[in-house]
């Protein structure tokens, strides 16, 4: 007995990765006076001088991917009696790609001053 057929396979494979990393920090400037004299009365004076805040992401990201498409015939031979053989011959075809993105943490627009 023989049997003939025709097989075609298509395979996807993929993989995505990242990270973030944030950092903030906040600076307070104040200055305080305090004058006490002898009958226990006090003046205090606190001053702002400015508020610094600064902020940093980072991101970073990458992808891998693959396509492949096997085409081809698949011949099966059965002997009687006696264990099948198979004949597979195909044509391979196969895409591959692979990127990576990047987000710097020196960005101006995440610094602000305030005063």
């Amino acid at each position: 007995m023989i049997s003939l057929q025709m097989v075609i396979e298509l395979v996807g494979k993929g993989v995505l990765t990242g990270t973030i990393d944030m950092s903030n920090e906040v600076e307070f400037q104040i200055s305080a006076t305090v004058t006490a004299n002898k009958n226990g009365e006090t003046d205090v004076t606190v001053n702002s001088l400015g508020v610094k805040h600064e902020e940093a992401v980072k991101i970073g990201a990458s992808a891998e991917a693959s396509l492949r498409l096997s085409a081809g015939p698949e011949l099966v031979v059965w002997p009687m009696p006696g264990i099948p053989i198979t004949f597979m011959p195909k044509i391979h075809a196969e895409a591959k790609a692979k990127g990576t993105i990047q987000h710097p943490s020196s960005s101006p627009c995440l610094y602000l001053e305030v005063t």
